[in-house]
């Protein structure tokens, strides 16, 4: 039998071989991207169940607001009463009809059962006292501990609020964190003494993370007695006040800083209190937003706090300072900014008390700006001030009338001090100068009557 073989040519086999290795190679290739495909797949899988179930808590926390008579989690200061409507809303209307009404009309709050701002208007009487209140704290809570929680305490501040106003009271959620009422027999002061009760079982509850600041007006006092006008007075001194209270947490500290500054020098709470007056007029005859009026509030009263950093030696020296001791002053508002900035609550006053010594023609301290370039609370405060410290005592200069001392203000504007800002604060001592002079004229009549009668 006859073997046949056959001669392997050496160049045959290598690319043989080559070619094997080539193929094996794109196999391992195939391999490894059906295994990143497939493990993309499962990422993007994972990645939809988590955003589906994002919307389905999504859709159960909006569920949750709008069933009231499920709102299980109402606190345990909610009366028996608003239980008990709650349940009768439930036996004769569907949740979907509520809604749509509350809607339409506005006539209750959903989550707070309080009248609705549109019924609200048509239910302000003419006589006794408004007032107005907004929820401090709540956009902390809502941040830190949810929106559930937020709810949970406007519910509690509403309960709170009803318990304590009179029957005769028409309680009003105007709107996100902010509630009115209106007092037809109740006088002003009557009604801050209630607001100040209702402040303090607040503070007194424990799962309470908010405090109330609140505006009070005496429509008797107002000459447009339309609904809108009360409220937006009310709403100003709403604004006004909501750094002031001494019921608020916030205002405790500021207080308090102020008492300390007080120790050392001559900036008395007196002294913030008329700034905050002043530089309130004037920032809402600029019309600053509400978030501005804040911080000029804030401002008023802390723009010297730097100062509870430099000796007392330098504070209280009753003549003039060396260039040494200038320089060490001039440093205040720098302590201050720099203080006042590790405050979360009090920080947005920290630029405006930074800058509170520039002048518009940049020769003020610490860093020369000049003009717009100032924030302008900061030019604000630049202004009162120094109308402030010109007419009252201090330890480096002669009391000045009102008349001189906003002469002196006008001389230097443009130079110190902002124009626009010189310009809209004179109208406003020009008209207090005025009422004084009517009022100083008046009682002097009164005395001239009385002397005449004597005779």
């Amino acid at each position: 039998m006859t073997h046949v073989t056959i001669d392997s040519n050496p160049l045959d086999v290598f690319f043989i071989q080559y070619v094997f290795a080539i193929i094996n190679f794109i196999l391992l290739l195939t391999l490894i991207l059906v295994i990143l495909i497939s493990l993309k797949l499962v990422l993007l899988h994972m990645k939809r169940n988590h955003l589906d179930q994002e919307i389905l808590v999504e859709k159960k926390r909006d569920e949750e607001k709008e069933d009231l008579w499920e709102m299980t989690w109402l606190p345990e200061t909610a009366t028996s009463k608003t239980s008990k409507r709650l349940r009768f809303i439930d036996q004769f209307t569907t949740k979907r009809e509520l809604t749509h009404r509350n809607k339409q009309e506005d006539s209750i709050d959903v989550l707070t059962g309080c009248i609705g701002r549109k019924s609200f208007k048509d239910l302000i009487s003419p006589s006794g006292s408004l007032i107005y209140c907004n929820v401090n704290g709540l956009r902390k809570v809502n941040k830190e501990k949810g929106f559930l929680e937020g709810d949970r305490q406007l519910v509690l501040v509403s309960e709170i609020m009803k318990r304590n106003l009179p029957p005769e009271t028409a309680l009003c959620r105007i709107n996100g964190d902010e509630f009115a009422a209106d007092l037809p027999l109740m006088a002003k002061s009557m009604a801050e003494a209630l607001i100040s009760k209702i402040n303090k079982e607040i503070a007194m509850q424990k799962e309470a993370y908010v405090d109330l600041a609140v505006g009070v007006i005496d429509k008797r006092e107002l000459e447009n007695k339309e609904a809108e006008y009360v409220l937006t007075k009310a709403e100003e001194d709403m604004q006004k006040n909501k750094l002031i209270s001494k019921n608020s947490r916030r205002s405790q500290l500021i207080f308090s800083l102020l008492h300390a500054l007080g120790e050392k020098s001559f900036e008395t709470e007196e002294h913030a209190l008329r700034l905050r007056d002043h530089a309130y007029e004037v920032g809402k005859r600029m019309r600053l937003s509400p978030s501005e009026m804040n911080d000029i509030i804030l401002l008023a009263y802390l723009h010297d706090i730097g100062k509870m950093s430099i000796p007392d030696a330098i504070l209280t020296k009753p003549t003039k300072l060396s260039s040494i001791e200038w320089e060490t002053m001039k440093r205040h508002p720098k302590l201050g900014a720099d203080f006042v900035g590790r405050i979360p609550d009090l920080s947005s006053a920290a630029t405006g008390i930074l800058y509170h010594h520039e002048n518009w023609d940049g020769s003020g301290y610490p860093e020369g700006l000049s003009e717009t370039n100032i924030p302008l609370v900061a030019r604000i405060i630049r202004v009162v001030d120094s109308f402030d410290a010109m007419t009252n005592t201090r330890s480096y200069n002669r009391i000045k009338t009102k008349t001189e001392a906003l002469n002196e203000i006008i001389n230097y504007s443009g130079v110190h001090y902002d124009p626009e800002v010189v310009d809209v604060f004179s109208e406003i001592i020009r008209n207090e100068i005025e009422e004084n002079r009517k009022t100083q004229s008046k009682n002097t009549e009164e005395k001239q009557h009385k002397i005449v009668r004597l005779y």
